[in-house]
């Protein structure tokens, strides 16, 4: 078919009419249903303590915590930046508790990332022009214009922390989590767990925040690495907030001028 009619504005159904968002009443009433408030039976709830970027943890005691006597492992999980700690127990406030035992937290400095950025400019690395067309200087006229802009790195900060929900049986994944790549996430799962990609089965769920943070699946690996060494029960990896902070992987603030911060 090559002419297409279109169809006459008085069919239309939807078109032109004010449509009511179908998550509106949920989101306002506080009952909305978001991956972190999934819970299923017989659960797990898990959390990790990761090294800092680009470590590994050197020793680790297998045992479970002394301060966290229901706790069912301790054990070392490769993560997707370095190796990390995982704790499986049976209730989230115990998840908490086990992974404060296991160290403290560490953070980048932004005064470091722009050291690092001007040394890098300064030694003539930075050059992200992409044509060469016409003539500056002639455009500009006399004079020397210069104009430095920094912006700040910062963390994405979702309300909602990293957290995914896996079940790992011989024949199949199940994957509950919130992400903005789901494709991605059952590629990986399938990866990890040498299932094919049609065992694995990606319950998306709704997201208490993103800004762009659940476009990596460094959280769902994590997650679908833990339930693989409990399988047939499913785990809730929940990270802290530290761990969300201290892990994210930062974006320039845009500027105000923008009309976004």
């Amino acid at each position: 078919m090559t002419q297409v009619v279109l169809r006459d504005r008085s069919q239309w159904r939807w078109l032109g009419k004010p449509m009511a968002r179908a998550d509106v009443v949920a989101k306002s009433t506080g009952t909305q249903v978001y991956g972190i408030d999934l819970v299923l039976p017989d659960m797990l709830h898990a959390t990790v303590r990761m090294a800092p970027w680009g470590g590994t943890v050197a020793r680790l005691d297998p045992s479970p915590p002394k301060a966290c006597p229901a706790s069912c492992a301790c054990c070392r999980s490769p993560g997707c930046r370095g190796s990390g700690a995982r704790h499986l127990v049976r209730d989230a406030g115990r998840a908490g508790a086990g992974r404060r035992i296991c160290g403290p937290d560490t953070a980048g400095d932004q005064q470091a990332i722009w050291a690092a950025l001007q040394a890098a400019h300064d030694a003539g690395d930075i050059d992200s022009r992409k044509r060469d067309d016409g003539d500056v200087d002639a455009a500009i006229g006399p004079g020397d214009f210069t104009a430095e802009y920094r912006v700040p790195f910062l963390a994405h900060a979702p309300l909602e922390p990293m957290n995914a929900t896996v079940l790992v049986t011989d024949a199949a994944c199940t994957i509950w989590a919130g992400t903005q790549v789901p494709d991605f996430a059952v590629a990986r799962a399938a990866a990890l767990t040498g299932l094919p990609k049609t065992a694995i089965r990606l319950e998306n769920q709704m997201i208490g925040g993103s800004f762009g943070r659940r476009l990596e699946i460094d959280f769902i690996a994590q997650a679908v690495q833990i339930a693989m060494a409990v399988p047939g029960r499913p785990v809730k990896l929940t990270w802290s907030r530290e761990e969300d902070f201290v892990h994210d992987q930062p974006r320039p603030r845009r500027s105000p001028a923008s009309g976004a911060a």
